[in-house]
């Protein structure tokens, strides 16, 4: 089981693309989470700040504040422990080395399969457990 009613995960997504923020905030809701989409990366702090997310999924290009530079913000902004996922149709061997020494905990080529968004939302449940929060 991903998720339990009496502490549901909190999610947030930010993808400069509208649409994909969306449905990807919708899906995960329908999988029984507490999801928000964002599609500005700029609002996307104070996003996190009102959510508390115990899982963060960021796409890696947009225009303005890309992923890595957004991933930095969230670190040195006081929000409990979350697992950071990179979103990004671009997957060669610089780009996941760039993530893992930005702080994220893992990497997903777009589009993200139902089986692997399971799987995050295992391994958030995972953490949230071990970090009792």
């Amino acid at each position: 089981m991903v998720t339990s009613n009496e502490n549901p995960l909190r999610v947030l997504v930010v993808d400069d693309d509208e649409d994909a923020a969306y449905v990807l905030e919708k899906l995960l809701g329908a999988m029984g989470c507490s999801a928000k989409g964002c599609s500005v990366p700029a609002k996307s702090i104070a996003a996190a700040k009102s959510l508390s997310p115990h899982l963060i999924i960021l796409d890696l290009m947009m225009p303005g504040m890309d992923g890595l530079a957004l991933a930095k913000a969230l670190s040195e902004v006081d929000l409990p422990p979350y697992l950071l996922v990179a979103l990004s149709g671009v997957s060669d061997t610089q780009t996941q080395e760039d993530c893992g020494a930005c702080g994220f905990h893992s990497f997903v080529s777009k589009p993200a399969t139902i089986e692997v968004l399971r799987e995050l939302l295992d391994d958030a449940h995972e953490f949230m457990r071990r970090s009792q929060i």
